[in-house]
């Protein structure tokens, strides 16, 4: 799988983490729907060639759901 490939199921996994961790809290609620659809849009709109987007999503990922797993 390349890195595209890769940071497209990593945005899935982050999009699934948010919905699976909803805060009991409105506004924190809030907050993971704006994330969630702002990660949505970004896998519509990521480029095999944006390398640097991609770096970031591995970053993330690595921080927020792998650390969690």
């Amino acid at each position: 799988m390349n890195t595209y490939e890769t940071a497209l199921k990593q945005l899935d996994e982050i999009i699934a983490h948010l919905r699976s961790n909803q805060s009991a809290y409105c506004s924190e609620a809030e907050e993971q729907d704006s994330q969630a659809l702002r990660f949505k849009t970004l896998k519509r709109v990521l480029s095999p060639n944006d390398q640097a987007t991609i770096d970031k999503i591995a970053a993330y990922h690595a921080k927020h759901v792998t650390r969690q797993a």
